[in-house]
């Protein structure tokens, strides 16, 4: 037996008699005697199973059908086929059908690799399921963690919930689109077993969340904005899946919205969702990523919808707020009429479905009290909303010199003599005109929705800390941005 090395090398004088050798080992090759076993076990139709091994096998003890048997009844394939290309699969061709969505046990003995070592017997999980399109709300974000800090007790990381709502479909999500805002992102493949959940985090995330379920990770996250955010899931051929726009406002508790806590969806299976139907996890770690949700409640929603708001987003548009999302379709086909003349010439639902905008012609004039009568319509669950609702609809124009004035400040509150112990100011409407604040700054604080003072009206400002000393004056409004220091005792220049 001869053993020696041959160099081969350039001209180059560098490596020239400079080549070094050590710890060098002349010995048998030790014999192979650890048999192969199965990687992965993969069902290509209810008859047909594929085996991936860990090494190349002996063909003929690959296809010995007495080597495979799969509980449940199914017993020995009718035949094993043995891939000669790869040398490492096996397809089993079953003569009775697996049942969808049943697990089976395949039990795999006696294949040997080609040194002769047999497998003594190794057990393999099994099943078989169609991937199904889902139809809306057949999966649905179920749990936002969008502000992790402070930690309360889950992995301080942002994650997404989905949940398939369906008792009997297979949904694979792969090439499912997830919108963030503005931003979208492609998914991977993740089978969403019926009534299961699949957590979406940052790849760099997963490992931090995986002890709480099947996790899915994005190589570049969006992240998602704690104050309010809008996501979207979109199937393979572009068909919205599930909808959610949050704001802080959904935990609908002070002491939780400041993070650490996730928003959790009260019940998943009804057929649109909104800020009534979520709410802060109520666990105490804070969430519950991959279970059923702390604040689970699957009672059917029997309340009907009720009108909360008007908006005047452009001149000829009015928009109507309801207090849950209506049918889409009741949004569409309903019926809205206004008095003294005005006509809807469109109709456009808003995407979560909680408003609708209404085009109009003539424009509303400013100081008219209109009435707008509904009828037709209904949430999603089939509650109406009364037919014949009327909306009173008054416009406002924006305020020129001295037709609101400051008339009173509390800029000192203590020591408490009657009025509660927060700060606040007053507005005056000293004109004949309705004025709308909306867009109007006071001293760097922006009135970003519109708020109504009729003449001869006073309006008290105080800030969202001070909601619960004022709740027995009727006038009082929370002026976002606007601090309990705002108005500093020594004194401060206020424009409006």
């Amino acid at each position: 037996m001869a053993f020696g090395f041959i160099i081969t090398q350039s001209g180059a004088a560098g490596p020239v008699n400079n080549h070094w050798f050590d710890d060098i080992l002349v010995a048998p090759i030790p014999p192979d005697e650890t048999p192969p076993s199965v990687l992965n076990a993969s069902t290509s139709s209810s008859t047909e199973v594929v085996l991936t091994f860990d090494e190349p096998l002996d063909q003929a003890t690959a296809e010995e059908v007495s080597n495979y048997s799969v509980d449940g009844g199914i017993g020995n394939p009718t035949s094993a086929t043995f891939n000669t290309e790869t040398l490492t699969e096996v397809t089993l061709t079953l003569a009775t059908p697996l049942d969808e969505g049943q697990f089976y046990n395949l039990t795999v003995s006696g294949v040997e690799d080609p040194s002769g070592n047999a497998m003594p017997g190794q057990d393999v999980e099994i099943i078989f399921f169609n991937v199904s399109a889902p139809a809306f709300r057949e999966i649905v974000f179920n749990e936002l963690m969008a502000d992790e800090t402070p930690q309360v007790g889950l992995p301080d990381v942002e994650f997404i919930e989905l949940y398939n709502t369906t008792a009997d479909k297979f949904f694979d999500l792969s090439g499912y689109t997830y919108v963030n805002g503005s931003d979208t992102r492609t998914l991977g493949s993740a089978v969403l077993f019926p009534e299961s959940y699949v957590i979406l985090c940052r790849s760099s995330d997963v490992d931090a969340i995986a002890t709480y379920g099947d996790v899915l990770g994005l190589e570049s996250w969006p992240l998602l904005t704690n104050g309010s955010d809008s996501l979207a899931l979109l199937n393979t051929e572009g068909a919205l899946v599930d909808v959610v726009a949050y704001t802080d406002a959904w935990y609908q508790d002070p002491d939780k919205s400041g993070g650490g806590w996730t928003l959790e969806q009260i019940n998943p299976l009804t057929p649109c969702s909104g800020i009534n139907n979520w709410r802060a996890s109520e666990d105490f770690s804070g969430g519950t990523p991959g279970a059923e949700n702390s604040i689970f409640d699957d009672t059917p929603d029997t309340d009907p919808p009720v009108v909360t708001g008007v908006e005047n987003p452009a001149s000829d548009v009015i928009r109507i707020l309801f207090s849950e999302p209506i049918s889409e379709a009741s949004l569409v086909a309903g019926a809205y009429s206004f008095d003294q003349g005005i006509n809807v010439t469109e109709v456009v639902p808003r995407f979560d479905l909680t408003a609708v905008d209404l085009s109009i012609d003539p424009q509303l004039e400013t100081g008219i009290l209109y009435t707008l009568t509904i009828s037709g319509l209904s949430d999603c669950a089939g509650n109406l909303l009364p037919d014949g609702t009327e909306v009173e609809i008054l416009t406002g124009e924006q305020p020129q010199f001295a037709d609101i004035v400051i008339s009173e400040i509390m800029a000192d509150p203590t020591p408490e003599v009657g009025l509660p112990a927060a700060e606040y100011m007053e507005l005056f409407n000293a004109s004949d005109k309705v004025i709308d604040l909306q867009g109007c700054d006071l001293s760097g604080e922006q009135f970003d929705s519109p708020r109504l003072i009729l003449p001869g009206e006073y309006l008290m400002l105080i800030s969202s800390n001070a909601v619960e000393d004022f709740v027995d004056f009727p006038n009082a409004y929370v002026l976002e941005g606007m601090s309990s220091t705002f108005l500093t005792n020594g004194g401060r220049e206020l424009t409006l």
